[in-house]
């Protein structure tokens, strides 16, 4: 898996992958308390998700060619 981004959020951390077959986004939410929770979207899912902003659309970009 390629790391991707990393978001810091107020009570969260948000990581983010790409699959080593470059079909899959994974994203793991660290939450407060230990708590962990993990989702999987497939990449053109994810890329399609109104929210996901430019910026990192370039980056999953960038580790796709990569």
């Amino acid at each position: 898996m390629t790391l991707i981004d990393i978001k810091n959020n107020e009570k969260s951390v948000v990581e983010l992958y790409l699959s080593k077959d470059k079909t899959h986004i994974k994203e793991i939410k660290c939450l407060t308390n230990n708590r962990c929770k993990e989702y999987q979207y497939p990449v053109i899912d994810f890329l399609q998700n109104s929210e996901v902003s430019r910026t990192l659309k370039n980056k999953i970009a960038i580790a796709m060619a990569n």
